[in-house]
């Protein structure tokens, strides 16, 4: 599938339904109620039948709107909200089910870029009790991206391929592992996963099993965090209408909608405003007819010096310094030229 179309669908490739029973039958049900977490939950379909069938309390994180209501509806706890941008509890769940989103992270330019699938396992790992249960479901290649971190953090370790049928869609495999303690590396798991991203270890099909691997591990309470960095409009909303501050404030600015600093703006806060894309707009006075447009920018700035070592070698020495550079874009009614101000 085309990489537009993944982001179209924020990345979102749902677990086959038909395949959820069979993940579930590697994992013995818990003997009293733990804690599940899926920061990528879709609908709440999967996450909704591995805590009936398991006996665990269900938690979801889920970006997209329309599916996050969805999934209200399935699950326990959900978040509507983008899951790096979450506050949750460490070593607070007993089964971390992962299907993250297959594509690169955003990054500034001039930052190394990063698969989101290594991103989302680094950043929930240590969500996971110890002993807990990692259900990983990524395209088999990213195996060798994460070889290292998953050695390091996860024992009994065990891959196995989709069904022919599911396998040649996006080549995805399951892995499960139990958490580790502590990080501690493992060169033989490191290699055998690296060989097996690369395709050069073949894996077994994911198969019903009659007699479950993994024993949960269960912690009792409510985790101390769960929500979201960024609020929702909704829940904004109903804050502010239960508070008497806000009657308070537009009684504070009805009677005067005009807002005046106390001193005089200097050339430089006019700049700053305009530069910002405060004052974009039509300007017409002074016989000017302009149309100005505010624009902020990061830029490289690049310096070489030369210098003589103690044995007379010329040293060169390159200092690479980023800043923002602010400007504005100027339309000439009039002429009809653009003018630059930086």
């Amino acid at each position: 599938m085309a990489r537009l179309e993944s982001q179209a669908k924020l990345g979102f490739y749902p677990t086959p339904e038909h395949l959820i029973p069979i993940i579930a039958s590697y994992v013995f049900p818990a003997e009293r109620e733990c804690k599940f977490l899926d920061p990528c939950c879709g609908d709440g379909t999967p996450l909704q039948f591995l805590g009936l069938s398991l006996a665990g309390r269900t938690y979801g994180v889920e970006v997209d709107r329309e599916r996050g209501l969805q999934s209200r509806r399935l699950l326990g706890t959900v978040l509507i909200a983008d899951a790096i941008r979450t506050k949750i509890s460490d070593k607070a769940f007993s089964l971390l089910f992962l299907n993250p989103p297959y594509d690169w992270a955003v990054r500034e330019e001039g930052e190394k870029s990063e698969r989101l699938e290594h991103q989302f396992l680094t950043r929930f790992t240590h969500k996971l009790a110890d002993r807990g249960i990692l259900v990983f479901i990524v395209p088999v290649h990213i195996l060798s991206k994460s070889s290292t971190y998953i050695s390091n953090w996860y024992e009994d370790i065990r891959v196995f391929k989709f069904p022919p049928e599911d396998y040649e869609v996006f080549n995805q495999v399951v892995l499960l592992g139990k958490k580790k303690p502590k990080s501690v590396p493992d060169e033989f798991q490191r290699h055998r996963l690296l060989a097996v991203g690369k395709g050069e270890i073949d894996t077994p099909v994911l198969s019903m099993q009659d007699e479950p691997n993994y024993q949960l591990p269960c912690s009792a309470g409510q985790p101390q965090y769960f929500l979201s960095m960024d609020v929702e409009e909704e829940e904004a909303a109903s804050l502010v209408s239960g508070s008497f501050l806000w009657d308070e404030f537009w009684k504070e600015i009805s009677g005067n909608l005009e807002c005046r600093p106390i001193m005089p703006l200097r050339k430089g806060h006019l700049a700053l405003l305009l530069a910002s894309g405060y004052l974009d707009g039509r300007l017409n006075t002074q016989g000017y007819d302009l149309v100005l447009k505010g624009r902020t920018r990061r830029v490289t700035e690049r310096t070489e010096e030369v210098d003589v070592d103690e044995q007379g070698r010329e040293v060169r020495t390159i200092k690479e310094i980023e800043k923002v550079e602010v400007g504005i874009l100027a339309l000439d009614l009039q002429s009809g030229s653009f003018h630059e101000i930086k």
